[in-house]
């Protein structure tokens, strides 16, 4: 048997998969139509539509002079948030720590 093909992004978590008509388990009793995936409620289903097989992207950031836009709501409003979190430290000193100054 060919193994399961990688989805697209799991963002760390366990993602179930099953091959054709045969759902990963008996839950799961919605499938996609697109790419055989199979969901539990009908509602994660229209987020995964929208979220991968959809160009539609409705939700614009309302931050100033920011382009960005998104197939989802709720993505739109994490990136717009994020403008307003101070940038994160770069973790490589740009210079050689310096030694204290035994003169005093």
């Amino acid at each position: 048997p060919t193994p399961p093909p990688t989805p697209r992004s799991s963002r760390g978590r366990k993602v179930p998969w099953s091959e054709g008509n045969i759902p990963p388990d008996a839950s799961r009793t919605i499938q996609c139509n697109l790419c055989g995936r199979w969901f539990l409620r009908g509602e994660h289903l229209k987020r995964h539509i929208a979220s991968l097989h959809s160009d539609e992207k409705p939700y614009a950031c309302e931050f100033p002079d920011c382009k960005k836009t998104f197939s989802r709501r709720d993505n739109c409003k994490y990136h717009y948030n994020a403008h307003f979190k101070p940038p994160k430290e770069d973790k490589r000193p740009d210079e050689e720590p310096k030694e204290p100054d035994e003169t005093a």
